[in-house]
């Protein structure tokens, strides 16, 4: 399976982004060729996540110059 997730990562504090990261979240996009496996018919991914404090995370699967095609939020407890 060659495709293609998005992860978005919004801190609690905007100021604990690096300078790379776009205006509000870290991108963390990958392939799922690159970070998956299939365990059971069933898509797994591994993906490490920023030491800072996490507010919530976008994430889902797009397919280029097409779109997304689902996504979901987890927001973190506090």
């Amino acid at each position: 399976m060659d495709t293609t997730f998005f992860l978005h990562v919004f801190p609690t504090n905007r100021s604990s982004l690096p300078s790379d990261a776009d205006n509000e979240f870290q991108n963390l996009d990958f392939r799922f060729a690159n970070q998956g496996i299939m365990v059971d018919e069933q898509c797994v991914a591994i993906r490490g996540l920023p030491g800072y404090e996490i507010s919530y995370i976008v994430t889902g699967q797009f397919v280029p110059n097409q779109g997304r095609t689902w996504e979901g939020t987890y927001i973190f407890a506090r």
